[in-house]
């Protein structure tokens, strides 16, 4: 079974409109067990300004869930060497958030984990960082062969 990390992006939408959050919820009901939440995007989440309506939403229903279930995963010291290789190796970075992006790209191929976004800058750092696994929203669940 596939491994997945949700980008802040997904999570935003889910913040703001109700059908990305029943789109969500839907694909974590049965993803859950194999979904993560990167630190870089708690970061990117926390310096966000964020409603207390939201905060409270993203703490019991999101970020809640994989905290106590223990899925929250930090870029390793390889990643953040490898993304500072890329960009002295001229890799723009054209917003600050750019170096987020690259940072959870590297440390989600490192770990075979495949990036849920809908950020378009995502297609493009698979052509810099190798194997690096990205889809746009949802992953479809996969059917039980036999059932």
């Amino acid at each position: 079974m596939a491994k997945y990390a949700l980008d802040t992006n997904i999570l935003i939408d889910a913040l703001n409109l109700p059908a990305q959050l029943e789109a969500l919820l839907g694909f974590l009901s049965w993803a859950l067990p194999s979904t993560y939440l990167s630190a870089v995007v708690l970061h990117e989440l926390a310096a966000g300004t964020t409603p207390p309506r939201q905060r409270a939403l993203l703490n019991q229903q999101i970020t809640g869930p994989f905290a106590r279930r223990g899925r929250i995963f930090a870029p390793s010291t390889g990643a953040w060497h490898r993304a500072g290789q890329l960009v002295e190796q001229g890799h723009p970075l054209s917003t600050p958030a750019s170096l987020n992006d690259l940072l959870l790209a590297v440390s989600c191929r490192e770990t075979g984990l495949t990036v849920i976004t809908n950020d378009r800058d995502f297609r493009r750092l698979t052509r810099v960082v190798r194997g690096l696994a990205v889809v746009s929203p949802f992953p479809t669940q996969p059917s039980k062969q036999g059932a």
